[in-house]
């Protein structure tokens, strides 16, 4: 997990949407995770490195989503955990794990807006 800590960088929103946007971008997905420090965490659990069974690491990322500690960004469709990324602003300063075909993104001070549910 130290490797991944050593893959965050500090970019702008608008660089993440650049790179969600092109067509050239291997990133289909964003997911917003809350705090810093779970970056790597999250990640491991998403490339399966954590150690932990398929059963325990989709009990982990319920408790994610539930919780709240993680969201998928995208544009507003009705799903339950998805967050308007259209909102963010372009100045809005994070910090990035870019493991293709997702992007792992945590704002800093700022919390974004999250999507109707329309399926409510």
């Amino acid at each position: 997990m130290e490797n991944l800590t050593n893959l965050i960088d500090p970019t702008t929103f608008g660089t993440v949407r650049r790179y969600l946007n092109s067509a050239r971008s291997p990133i289909t997905t964003l997911m917003l995770v809350r705090y810093r420090d779970a970056l790597p965490r999250v990640a491991s659990a998403l490339i399966a490195e954590d150690g932990r069974t398929p059963e325990l690491r989709r009990r982990q990322w319920t408790q994610w989503f539930s919780s709240g500690e993680v969201r998928l960004g995208g544009i507003p469709s009705g799903e339950r955990f998805e967050v308007d990324i259209d909102h963010i602003p372009d100045q809005a300063v994070c910090d990035v794990l870019y493991l293709p075909p997702v992007y792992l993104v945590c704002l800093r001070g700022y919390k974004p807006p999250l999507a109707r549910n329309l399926a409510a």
